[in-house]
């Protein structure tokens, strides 16, 4: 008996190591069984609101009011937050290094934001109308800043510039450069009953006055020889304003939409002045029977007589100036100089069959080599002084190096554009080439075959649209905004807007179940954007590519039938939508012929979720169970004997 007792305690003793090893192994195993991966729905699958391409943020498309732009990103992609009303806060990353045109315009509840260290490029418009805005704080590496990029920031009161920053500085009111000699912009919220204008000043940017409210009265110092294009574009405060006798020249648009003013004093010395200058002055009215005196030192803009020619003393009243040269031949201005300098009132007059002469204050003439022009401010059409083809102003500067490219934001925000006719060389349409311009009418030869993102965007004047048959590419938002567009979803009898070599650009309809048409080769960027109410497609077998976007935010759509010819499927084209692909798939998409789309194994979003909480389950299922039986085995070995 005692044997046998003694024998059974030695088994027992001997099976200890065993317990105490089996113990510990579940233990480990259930710890290691809690580090397991399962698959799951992260941030960056289902939070689509920042869309990229590479590094550069192309479009915002969340509603947040807080929001910090991720750290991969280094370059803001023109009007990427664009009208976006909901965004109050915003962080930079200090990766970032450049902000494009337009990129927060028109983000009306703004009010906060945090630039990055390395900032060197802030674009044109960059925060126009940012009504809510009431300081920024700019870094030391900043070098350019964009013609408008503060413009009519109502509440804005402060740009505090690092002192180290050796390109900008800011005082009372006034974005200057570093050495004062350019006013890059007034900002909205300054007040001052009269604003005289540093001597330093030779130069003001675009759009620096767009937008003030709070300043009356203006002086120009006589260091400013050319009031350039824009300058005082949209002053809508503006009354008065003391122009200098150094003064030559008043650009394109100069004092446009300035609704106040109503009298301005154009002092002799001024040769030209553009017709377009007080565009929008609706206080400046041309006063029929005002006198002409050659004894007058200056003009005043709302007193000139409208008459049929000007006399030799009226010329050389409007053309004098200190150059003995242009002295001498205004005194004979109403003869012609045998050197052609000269042309007789008559002779320079503008035909009637080309301006009708209730639409002008006066006649065009030449005076030296320097056009005398004064115009009805209310006359829109721009007559160039540059003899060149129809509608191709300016183009040799907007064309790629080869010729064979409209460069990226060419003529955006260009008020001057109506009817353009692109040269036969040119294949490609950049991103931002015509967008929120004035353009009406647009000649696009066959030879194109790219248009780029956001190309036309916010072109409203643009009501017909002629598109190559043989476009390959039609980048987002391309045509929105326009008048074509806007007339199209309004007006359009087909639910499908095809174009080019079978584009499908835009669909309007309403319906749940949609069914492509045949003749859609490709489905662009965008064309199925925000349509909540789908939620199945039938793709044809026609299509052989799917666009970037192009189901972004069709949240309800969950079944995709046929798809048989696609080749090319670009990554994000379901965002937003309940039809999800892994990055390995899309890369199957990318490199096969794909065969039916069901071969990629495209899961539903509900399914997918599905999926994981089962495998989570069973993981934590499986770690209970496994951490139980280990203490179980810890408890038995401490209760043998």
């Amino acid at each position: 008996m005692n044997m046998r007792s003694k024998k059974n305690r030695l088994s027992v003793n001997n099976r200890q190591p065993f317990f105490k090893a089996t113990g510990i192994v579940l233990l480990m195993m259930s710890v290691i069984l809690t580090q397991i991966p399962v698959p799951n729905i992260s941030a960056s699958e289902t939070n689509q609101e920042f869309q990229m391409d590479g590094t550069l943020l192309v479009k915002y498309t969340g509603k947040n009011k807080s929001v910090s732009i991720p750290a991969k990103v280094t370059r803001i992609g023109a009007e990427a937050f664009a009208d976006n009303q909901t965004l109050a806060v915003l962080t930079i990353p200090d990766t970032v290094t450049q902000i494009d045109s337009g990129a927060f315009s028109g983000c009306s509840s703004l009010e906060a934001v945090t630039f990055p260290k390395n900032l060197t490029s802030i674009g044109s418009s960059a925060f126009h109308s940012c009504a809510s805005l009431k300081k920024v704080v700019l870094n030391n590496t900043l070098s350019t800043i964009g013609a408008g990029a503060f413009s009519d920031c109502d509440k804005l009161e402060i740009i505090s510039v690092n002192k180290v920053n050796q390109n900008f500085s800011f005082e009372k009111g006034i974005l200057f450069d570093k050495a004062k000699t350019m006013i890059c912009q007034v900002v909205a919220g300054t007040k001052a009953e009269k604003l005289t204008i540093p001597d330093s000043v030779t130069s003001i940017m675009p759009y620096a006055f767009w937008g003030c409210e709070l300043i009356p009265e203006i002086t120009v110092p006589s260091s400013v020889k050319e009031i350039g294009p824009y300058a005082f574009s949209n002053f809508t405060s503006l009354e008065t304003v003391e122009l200098p006798y150094s003064l030559r020249t008043i650009n394109l648009k100069a004092f446009s939409y300035c609704t106040k003013l109503s009298s301005i004093t154009i002092p002799k010395s001024v040769t030209t002045i553009h017709e377009t200058a007080f565009d929008g002055c609706s206080l400046l009215k041309q006063e029929e029977g005002a006198s002409n005196s050659s004894d007058t030192d200056a003009i005043s803009a709302n007193k000139i007589q409208k008459k049929d020619s000007l006399s030799g003393d009226e010329i050389q009243e409007i053309a004098s100036t200190s150059d003995d040269k242009n002295k001498e031949e205004s005194d004979n201005s109403t003869e012609t100089n045998s050197g052609n300098q000269i042309l007789s009132t008559e002779e320079s007059e503008v035909s009637s069959d080309t301006v009708s002469n209730e639409t002008i204050l006066g006649k065009t003439v030449i005076v030296g080599s320097n056009a005398v022009i004064l115009m009805n401010n209310k006359n829109s059409k721009v007559i160039t002084g540059e003899l060149s083809a129809p509608g191709t102003s300016g183009i040799s500067n907007a064309l790629s190096s080869d010729q064979r490219s409209i460069l990226k934001q060419a003529f955006y925000r260009d008020e001057t554009l109506s009817d353009f006719i692109i040269p036969d060389q040119v294949i490609s349409i950049e991103e931002f080439a015509f967008a929120r311009s004035t353009l009406t009418n647009i000649t696009i030869p066959e030879t194109v075959e790219t248009i780029g993102y956001a190309a036309f965007y916010h072109c409203e004047g643009l009501s017909e649209i002629a598109i190559p048959d043989k476009l390959q590419f039609i980048g987002d938002k391309a045509f929105s905004k326009t008048g074509w567009m806007e007339k199209w979803l309004k007006e359009g009898e087909n639910d499908f807007l095809v174009r080019g070599d079978g584009i499908l650009i835009c669909y309007k309809g309403e319906s749940e179940i949609v069914t492509i048409p045949e003749e859609v080769k490709q489905i662009a960027s965008g064309a199925f954007e925000n349509h909540t109410e789908m939620i199945e497609v039938e793709i044809p077998d026609t299509v052989e590519i799917i666009r970037a976007n192009a189901f972004l935010n069709c949240t309800n759509l969950a079944t995709i039938q046929g798809g048989e010819g696609i080749s090319v499927l670009e990554e994000h084209a379901f965002d937003g939508s309940n039809i999800l692909m892994t990055s390995e798939q899309i890369a199957i998409a990318q490199n096969s012929s794909m065969g039916q789309i069901a071969e990629y194994q495209i899961l539903n979003k509900s399914e997918l979720e599905s999926k994981v909480f089962e495998m989570n389950f069973v993981k934590w299922l499986a770690t209970v169970v496994l951490f139980t039986i280990a203490i179980l085995f810890l408890i038995v070995r401490k209760k043998q004997p």
